[in-house]
């Protein structure tokens, strides 16, 4: 005998995904009841959700606070045995929600099952796998990251009436909050992992991970603080990484820096003095940030050094200087000094220019942006085929990167 189950799905303006992710809600053992609650949506979401004539989908459209006030809302409403969310934008994978039930069918005493999960674009293209861990990895994996993709999740609905219904002061990482409170209430045999991938995460510039990045972080790091312990410095880097990646086009009137400082004001408490003190360095000396400035980003890594692709990035202002100067360097190990190498630099009009160079030298790279008579974008992609792995040639490095040359210093002239 299956138990029944309940699928709430939040929606607010994802009319043109709630569809798949509607129809992704099926099984052979059971009809499983459909909630949908809508925030009020604005585009052709409730005619999606007219359009779906299903006597097992119930669907609201009321304001909210946010996504776990809705989700509390289907939760509240659900008599169903198993409770599972999938928000509007994701969907499951065949098979999904029947190999849910038949876990808890065959384990009376799980109270979670969750799965593997895809990440895909917004076409539904693949991207890359979610990092899922299996329950025995324990609480203090949390600390790395959370490793339960959300719509893989089903519970018990008895496990709200023990844990309580989703923190509605948490407007991103309600979910993450949530399974910690699984793990902390319930023994990991409790807590199942299917080896299967559950359900497709889509990944676009609307969704609250993409679009919410620094709120996210925030929250996620507050969690860890107040449930596990210290945070790890890498869920601030993480962050820090994405700002840089992003200037200066995304946000072309801010300082990186300032931004940086700010945020880094906003997270302190989170951390331990030592860790806080580690993450303060280790920004100090990023070369990303030493050669960046308000109009330019240089894309080497945080030592200086580039593989064998380097994006430059330019915001132009009219009557402002126009060319980018980037001081670099070959230093490859002595025994490879004399080696031969090229580089190919293509600019957003299709023009390529290539230097040739040996391992030893320092050279100049000038790159002069078009006039405009308006702000614009300009675009470098500067490519080798040579590189050197320090770990082949130099005793002692565990370095595997590879490596061609670094920039020094970047100048507008």
């Amino acid at each position: 005998m299956y138990p029944t189950i309940t699928i709430v799905v939040p929606n607010l303006n994802y009319g043109q995904f709630i569809g798949q992710a509607i129809e992704s809600i099926r099984s052979e053992y059971v009809v499983p009841n459909i909630i949908v609650v809508d925030g009020l949506s604005s585009d052709n979401s409730i005619e999606r959700l007219i359009d779906f004539r299903k006597p097992n989908l119930a669907w609201r459209s009321n304001s909210d606070t946010g996504p776990a006030q809705a989700i509390n809302t289907g939760f509240i409403e659900a008599s169903s045995d198993i409770i599972g969310w999938i928000n509007s934008d994701d969907y499951y994978s065949s098979g999904a929600i029947d190999r849910a039930l038949k876990a808890f069918a065959q384990n009376p005493d799980l109270m979670m099952v969750y799965g593997l999960a895809q990440h895909v674009d917004e076409f539904g293209h693949k991207l890359d796998r979610y990092p899922t861990k299996l329950p025995s990895a324990g609480i203090k994996a949390f600390q790395e990251g959370c490793f339960i993709c959300q719509p893989t999740v089903f519970f018990r609905r008895d496990a709200i009436k023990e844990l309580g219904l989703l923190d509605e002061s948490l407007k991103t990482a309600f979910d993450f909050e949530y399974w910690i409170r699984f793990f902390k209430k319930y023994d990991s045999k409790r807590i199942k992992c299917i080896n299967q991938v559950q359900a497709c995460s889509r990944m676009h510039p609307q969704c609250i991970t993409m679009r919410s990045r620094e709120l996210v972080s925030m929250e996620a790091m507050q969690i860890i603080a107040d449930n596990i312990g210290s945070v790890p410095m890498h869920w601030a880097l993480t962050f820090i990484d994405e700002l840089i990646a992003k200037h200066p086009f995304v946000t072309p009137s801010d300082s990186l820096i300032d931004r940086i400082n700010s945020y880094l004001g906003k997270v302190k408490v989170f951390f331990l003095e030592k860790e806080f003190n580690k993450l303060l360095e280790r920004i100090q000396v990023d070369a990303r940030l030493r050669l960046s400035t308000n109009q330019i980003y240089v894309g080497v890594m945080p030592d200086g050094w580039v593989s064998q692709k380097l994006v430059v990035r330019f915001r132009y202002k009219p009557n402002q200087a126009r060319n980018v100067e980037l001081r670099c360097s070959v230093r490859w190990p002595k025994n490879l000094a004399d080696e031969r190498i090229t580089i190919q630099i293509r600019s957003a009009d299709g023009s390529v220019q290539k230097v040739q160079l040996s391992g030893d030298d320092e050279f100049l790279l000038n790159l002069e942006a078009p006039e405009c008579h308006s702000e614009s974008n300009i675009v470098w992609v500067i490519e080798t085929k040579q590189f050197f792995i320090p770990a082949s040639v130099i005793k002692r490095s565990t370095d595997e990167r590879k490596l061609s040359f670094r920039v020094d210093e970047c100048l507008i002239v």
